[in-house]
């Protein structure tokens, strides 16, 4: 134990006793411990030079210790830090409503009136009224400015004269004002102008070399518009770690501008609590600037739409009005008991089937076999019965006295007939026999005599009426007619075919036709208002021009001509029976216009329709049957063609 302790080496003389085994370990010990002290110490020799040398400090490493020094939490310049000193926390509150983070406290109305929720159950009370946010946003601007100044010296330094000289056009472009930019663009040529970066060139070169030498040795101004220009310079010279140095600041710049605008947020708090003055009458509690700030606005809002919806609200009622006195009349005419089937005509209207004018006319009385004259005694009609389904074109006496395409639905007694529109399914009307002519009562227009009568298709109608009318003269291809409303006569193809008619019809339609066009004046209307190009509610004022055209004082207080197949007067309209799939024009409550939309189902009492709206995203709506007309397909592309024309 004495020969160990006393050094690291062993020495052995003739005066120490100890067993051969013993001092053959020891040596052995000592020669191991004697080649490892050797070895550590060639190593030590070869490692003290490099721990010796300093670090060389990297770009990243100048932004790390700058923000030690200057960065917001070192500065005290963060959001907490200013409102810190004023600032209670409250362990696991109770009966205090949260709303979104943010809690009003009546408690504390006076004191701390904003509370935050920072963590779970537990809430931190700020009262932000006692900090000089004021000197806080000035100090934080400065610290803000102060950062901008460092980034931009910060890239300029790092940055070689060969990356300066090619960003620095770029940046001086930026530097000149509105005006500059715009007379120097037009002094470039075409030419020399390729690019935008061309053109920044070109203003780079219009300095001299010692202006250019100055912008160079001068810093740039780092900024919202030129961090990108300089960011692109630090990639394409791969200056990675001066890169992420300026990005490491931009973060800094970030929470300290979040910060500002906290703040400013705060103090705009502060102003509304200092505007608002306490009741010392009443003793009125101060009205807490949040919910003012949302009171107002509510009282805003309602104010605005009394004034905007006042004058919708009363054209809403007389709109009402008029459509309540509209169905009141279309009520009362289907609630009067009809006389006869067909009471349009007098009854001395001859019922005797219709003949071309060249066939020839019989007479009144018929004789027996021996010669001797018989009276008159009801027989069946001379002319078979008219089959279900047959095509045929009748006179729509109770409504609108014009001829349209029918079909025949099924007969009735003394030789009248349930027809059906063919154009408007479910619309339905009882016509007489001499009112029905069929396809064999055709003629072509050229094999019709001149000053003879006719029923022929009114031209540029999209009702696709047939109107009585009067045979001129005939030429090569046409055929010159006038109609019953003595309008500029027509030429008509003489290959058309037509219904020819005799004198008295063409007198007995053309009075009834005339009478109807009459009855509609002061009558209330449906129609297409040119000036909006809408279906509107309106009342007919009087008959113009040649009868087709009235005067209508629309329910918006735009007073117009318009053409009467645009028209859908409630005095003789005939009652439609509605189907699905028709189309027809629909009220629409929300603008009370009516548009065109389809039927998609039928109320059980047949009163209300479910429409599904055309060209409106396909909108339903529930409309009285009442407020809706059935339309042809026909009517409705020409009222499309009509709305886009006049727009």
């Amino acid at each position: 134990k004495v020969i160990t302790t006393q050094t690291n080496r062993i020495y052995i003389n003739s005066n120490q006793w100890l067993l051969p085994e013993t001092e053959e370990y020891l040596r052995r010990n000592d020669r191991q411990e004697t080649h490892t002290t050797i070895i550590e110490y060639e190593e030590e020799q070869q490692v003290t030079p490099i721990s010796l040398t300093k670090k060389i400090p990297t770009p990243f490493d100048e932004v790390k210790s700058y923000l030690k020094k200057n960065s917001l939490v070192t500065k005290g310049l963060t959001i907490f830090d200013v409102l810190y000193p004023t600032t209670i926390t409250i362990k696991e509150p109770t009966h205090i409503q949260i709303i979104d983070r943010y809690v009003l406290s009546k408690v504390w109305d006076d004191i701390l009136p904003l509370a935050y929720g920072s963590y779970a159950s537990k809430l931190r009370l700020v009262n932000h009224y006692a900090v000089n946010l004021e000197k806080y946003e000035m100090d934080l601007k400065e610290l803000i400015s102060e950062y901008y100044q460092f980034i931009a010296r910060f890239i300029w330094k790092n940055l070689n004269d060969e990356d300066k000289k090619q960003v620095m056009p770029t940046i001086y472009w930026m530097s000149i004002s509105q005006e500059g930019q715009d007379s120097l663009a037009r002094e470039i040529t075409k030419d020399e102008y390729i690019n935008q970066n061309s053109l920044e060139i070109f203003a780079w070169k219009k300095l001299s070399i010692d202006e250019q030498n100055t912008l160079l040795q001068k810093t740039p101004v780092y900024n919202e518009t030129t961090q990108i220009v300089l960011k692109n310079v630090l990639k394409n010279a791969k200056a990675e770690l001066v890169l992420k140095g300026v990005s490491h600041m931009d973060v800094e710049i970030k929470r300290a501008v979040k910060f500002l605008q906290i703040s400013t947020d705060l103090r705009h708090h502060q102003k509304l609590a200092v505007n608002e003055s306490k009741s010392t009458v009443t003793h009125t509690t101060i009205i807490k600037p949040i919910l003012d700030k949302i009171l107002k606005s509510l009282i805003e809002k309602i104010e605005h739409r009394n004034k905007v919806h006042h004058k919708r609200y009363h054209e809403l009622k007389i709109t009402i009005e008029d459509h309540t006195r509209v169905i009141r009349i279309i009520q009362e005419q289907l609630s009067k008991p009809p006389v006869r089937p067909y009471p349009p005509y007098p009854a001395d209207v001859p019922t005797s089937p219709i003949t071309p004018p060249s066939s020839r006319s019989t007479t009144g009385t018929d004789t027996s076999s021996e010669g001797t004259p018989t009276s008159r005694t009801p027989t069946p009609p001379s002319t078979p019965r008219l089959k279900p389904g047959t095509k045929v074109y009748a006179v729509w006496s109770n409504d609108d006295g014009l001829v349209y395409k029918s079909t025949i639905v099924e007969p009735k007694k003394s030789d009248y007939y349930v027809i059906e529109r063919t154009d408007l399914r479910g619309i339905l009307s009882i016509i007489p026999r001499s009112d029905i002519f069929l396809k064999s009562n055709h003629c072509r227009l050229k094999d019709v005599d001149i000053k003879s009568f006719a029923l022929i298709q009114y031209p540029d109608d999209c009702r696709n009426c047939f109107c009585p009318a009067v045979i001129l003269h005939h030429d090569k291809a046409t055929t010159k007619v006038r109609f019953y409303d003595c309008i500029p006569d027509k030429d008509i193809d003489n290959h058309q075919d037509i219904i020819p008619i005799k004198k008295e019809q063409f007198e007995q339609y053309v009075a009834s036709r005339i009478e109807k066009e009459k009855s509609l004046e002061n009558q209330p209307t449906v129609g297409l208002n040119p000036c909006t190009n809408t279906f509107m509610l309106g009342t007919i004022k009087k008959r113009v021009g040649n009868g087709h055209e009235y005067l209508i004082d629309w329910w918006n207080g735009c007073k117009n001509e318009q053409k009467d197949e645009f028209l859908f007067p409630g005095v003789f309209t005939q009652p439609d029976n509605h189907q699905v799939n028709n189309i027809v024009l629909a009220f629409d409550e929300n603008d009370s216009l009516y548009k065109p939309a389809k039927i998609h189902s039928i109320s059980n009492d047949r009163k209300t329709l479910q429409v599904k709206f055309i060209h409106l995203s396909s909108r339903q709506a529930n409309v009285p049957a009442t407020a809706a007309f059935v339309i042809s397909e026909a009517y409705y592309h020409k009222i499309i063609e009509q709305k886009h024309t006049q727009h």
